[in-house]
C-alpha cells in the first residue's frame, strides 16, 4: 500500500480522459506475429472518464505506485490492481524512467463505458502517462510514445488525440486535420471482447476498402461529398448480433449522413450536420434502450459530453 499520509494539503489534479471514435477500420492482413495490420482514423470525442490523481509522498521501489478506485456508471467490471492500465503505465514509466515515483491516490470515474470500442481503458492511462511525465520530466516525449505503443494502439493515439490515420496494429500513427464532428454515440446493452472480436473477422473481408483520400478531403473541408468507409468488424459481428444493424439504421432514419461501429464494437456511432437530428437520434435510441450520446470532436474548453 502507499503510505499513510495526510492529503489535505497534497495537490489534487483533474484530468478528464476522452475517448475516442474509428471513421474507418481496414484490416489489411493477418500478420506473421499473430498481429492484424490495419488502416484506420482515430478522432478524438468528447465524452470522457474523469481522473483525480493526488502525490501523497515518497515510497519504497517495493512499494504500490498507485492506490486506485473507480466510481462512476461504469466501474462494475474495472480492475484496480495491475490489470488496469493506469497501473501498467505507471510500472513502465518508472522502470523505463530508472526512477523512483512518488506514491500516488488516483480515483477513476467511468463515465464511459469499456468493451464498447471507444478506448477509454487507453485514455485512462495516456492521461496519466502524460501528466505524470509532464510534472515529473523523466523520459523524452519519443520513449513516452514507445511507452504507450507497447500498452496498445489506442493508448498511443491518445497520447497527442485529436484525429490521425493509425496503421501497423494502429500504433504507427499520422496527425491528419479534421473539421469540427458532432456524433451520437451509442452502445447495446452488451459489451464485445477486443480478442473475441478479431477471431472472428473473415479473411475474405480483408484489404483497402474504405476511401482513405476522400475522408481526408472530406475532414478538411475541401469537398463536401462523403466517402466510402467500411469497418471491417461490421461484416463479422453483424450476423451475431443484430442490434449493432438496428443502431445504425435508427442513426440512418434520423439524418445521419453515415453510421458504423467503432472499433471492434459493441458502440456505434452517427456523423450528423444537424444537432436537432442528433437530439431526436438520441432519444429515439434512448427510448429503445441503448444508452446515447451527443460528442464532439474534442476541445479541451468545451463541457464533456454526459450519457444523458
Amino acid at each position: 500500500m502507499p503510505p499513510e499520509t495526510d492529503t489535505r494539503s497534497a495537490q489534487t489534479t483533474r484530468l478528464h480522459s476522452p475517448s475516442k471514435i474509428n471513421l474507418f477500420l481496414d484490416v489489411i492482413k493477418k500478420r506473421d506475429d499473430g498481429f492484424h495490420e490495419l488502416r484506420t482514423a482515430f478522432v478524438e470525442v468528447d465524452w470522457c472518464d474523469e481522473i483525480t490523481l493526488t502525490e501523497v509522498g515518497t515510497r519504497s521501489a517495493s512499494q504500490p505506485i498507485a492506490k486506485l478506485t473507480v466510481a462512476g456508471p461504469f466501474a462494475s467490471g474495472v480492475p484496480t490492481d495491475r490489470r488496469n492500465l493506469i497501473q501498467r503505465a505507471l510500472v513502465a514509466l518508472e522502470k523505463e524512467s530508472g526512477q523512483v515515483l512518488p506514491a500516488y491516490l488516483i480515483k477513476l470515474t467511468k463515465n464511459v463505458p469499456h468493451g464498447a470500442g471507444l478506448g477509454a481503458g487507453s485514455a485512462n492511462a495516456a492521461s496519466v502517462l502524460r501528466y505524470v511525465n509532464a510534472t515529473k520530466e523523466l523520459v523524452s516525449p519519443e520513449t513516452l510514445s514507445t511507452i504507450a505503443g507497447e500498452l496498445g494502439s489506442d493508448c498511443a493515439f491518445f497520447l497527442n488525440g485529436g484525429a490521425a490515420i493509425g496503421s501497423g496494429r494502429g500504433e504507427m500513427l499520422e496527425p491528419i486535420q479534421t473539421r469540427p464532428l458532432l456524433f451520437v454515440i451509442a452502445k447495446p446493452p452488451y459489451s464485445i471482447s477486443t480478442k473475441g472480436a478479431y477471431a472472428k473477422l473473415l479473411p475474405e473481408t480483408f484489404g483497402t476498402r474504405s476511401d482513405e483520400s476522400g475522408l481526408r478531403e472530406w475532414l478538411s473541408g475541401e469537398v463536401d461529398t462523403i466517402p466510402e468507409l467500411y469497418n471491417v468488424f461490421e461484416d463479422a459481428l453483424d450476423p451475431l448480433y443484430p442490434g449493432l444493424r438496428r443502431l445504425r439504421r435508427v442513426m440512418a432514419e434520423t439524418g445521419a449522413v453515415f453510421a458504423m461501429i467503432t472499433g471492434s464494437g459493441s458502440a456505434c456511432f452517427g456523423c450528423y450536420e444537424d444537432e436537432q437530428l442528433a437530439k431526436e437520434s438520441r432519444r429515439r435510441l434512448q427510448d429503445e434502450g441503448y444508452l446515447a450520446v451527443i460528442a464532439r470532436t474534442r476541445n479541451s474548453d468545451i463541457e464533456p459530453a454526459r450519457a444523458n
